[in-house]
């Protein structure tokens, strides 16, 4: 069994500058680098499938299984953009099974009979050393090596402690961040050959988003069971939905900025309900209608109550104000339809009643 006796600082620091993480914290496998003294013999069931980065001491203790030595495979593969040092400690010639060459036939990793793999010291600079993970990740997959799967959960979890702000970080941890991260990055890795986070950031801001979702479901929830309480005369909850119980008249049409009287009783709205969307936040509907700024499938523009740029909770507070503006016929913004043509006729012949524009305004 091999033991650490000690290793070079500055190499170790290399390793966690090119990789992300400590080489201490991997547990999966052994790995050596350039500057480890070692001790004691390989053997394969107390050390198993060893990786090895430029590490003379350990190509020296590995031996052969036998006098006769290996067919040595050639594996091509993508060199990609990168320029690392090259340098390579081989193990005993009749130790290599595999031979792992970029396009011009450099040798960028060897594989021993035991399943160890000897890197080219791609770490010698910490820069080149992160180009070249690609290709170091592409080898340990087509290896089926066990190193993969432990350095994604670790590297992957410290980047989204990382992005997201703590008291999200437990719910991110339920949505399986780390699967998913790992899949997003992996590819990024095999297309770009190149290790950026921005691809990483850009997953964290959905996981961000489908948090604050769950935020906005509870807010929800909290101002329904706030409507409750306040037994309010106009509003009833049914069930995740807000109802105003009372039937709202059209008082006035707003076209080109000019308002005139409505129709007495002639555009109207019943069972106005507004709801909750985790995709569009709140919405409203009509059970009955005949409005123009309600559309045939009985869907409600909210306007000025509803502001994208708002969160929910902004929005709530102005829910409201909702009834008193469909009070006021907006039509340049309307749905199409038998309502606002025949609104449009009313505005026509009416007499304007005062040049003032009103605040509360429907635009879809």
């Amino acid at each position: 069994m091999i033991k650490i006796e000690s290793r070079a600082t500055e190499e170790t620091r290399n390793f966690k500058e090119v990789f992300g993480v400590s080489i201490d914290a991997l547990k999966t496998c052994k790995i050596f680098i350039q500057g480890d003294y070692l001790s004691g013999f390989y053997s394969p069931s107390d050390d198993g499938k060893v990786i090895s980065i430029y590490c003379k001491n350990f190509a020296a203790i590995v031996l052969p299984k036998n006098q006769e030595g290996y067919d040595i495979q050639e594996v091509k593969i993508k060199r990609g953009d990168f320029n690392v040092c090259r340098d390579l400690e081989f193990p005993a010639r009749n130790t290599i099974a595999k031979k792992y060459i970029d396009e011009i036939g450099t040798v960028l990793a060897v594989v021993d009979c035991y399943g160890n793999i000897h890197f080219i010291d791609f770490i010698h600079r910490t820069n080149e050393g992160k180009i070249f993970l690609p290709v170091f990740f592409e080898i340990l997959k087509q290896e089926k090596h066990p190193l993969i799967e432990e350095w994604w959960e670790l590297y992957c979890e410290q980047e989204v402690a990382k992005k997201i702000y703590p008291e999200v970080l437990r719910a991110v941890k339920e949505l399986g961040a780390v699967r998913r991260v790992k899949a997003v990055v992996e590819g990024e890795l095999q297309n770009q050959h190149a290790i950026q986070i921005s691809i990483l950031s850009k997953e964290i801001e959905k996981l961000k988003q489908e948090a604050a979702k769950r935020a906005e479901k509870e807010i929800w929830g909290a101002f329904l069971e706030g409507v409750a309480l306040s037994g309010s005369k106009n509003w009833k909850i049914n069930g995740n939905e807000i109802e105003y119980t009372k039937k709202i008249i059209a008082k006035h049409i707003k076209g080109e900025n000019e308002i005139v009287e409505a129709p007495k009783n002639k555009y109207y709205i019943s069972g106005l309900t507004i709801f909750y969307s985790p995709d569009d936040q709140i919405r409203a509907s009509a059970k009955e209608s005949f409005h123009p700024n309600v559309s045939d499938s009985g869907s409600v523009c909210m306007g000025d109550i509803k502001k994208e740029s708002e969160p929910l909770l902004e929005n709530l507070k102005r829910i409201k104000l909702l009834p008193q503006v469909l009070q006021t016929i907006n039509l340049d913004s309307s749905y199409d339809g038998d309502a606002k043509s025949k609104a449009w006729d009313d505005w026509a012949r009416t007499p304007q009643i005062s040049s003032e524009v009103f605040d509360l305004t429907i635009t879809t």
